[in-house]
């Protein structure tokens, strides 16, 4: 079943991750549940 306190996820522009979007950030559209997603460092202790 569906638990909305149980969705998680990682916020895209996280430098960590050192992801190469191909596109100015600028011109990004980045939805608001993205713009609030956890950075990759927290998203362990989210998942404990």
């Amino acid at each position: 079943l569906y638990n909305k306190e149980s969705e998680a996820g990682i916020y895209p522009l996280d430098k960590s991750l050192a992801i190469d979007w191909q596109i100015p950030r600028e011109e990004m559209i980045i939805s608001e549940k993205d713009r609030n997603a956890l950075p990759f460092s927290e998203i362990q202790s989210f998942l404990k």
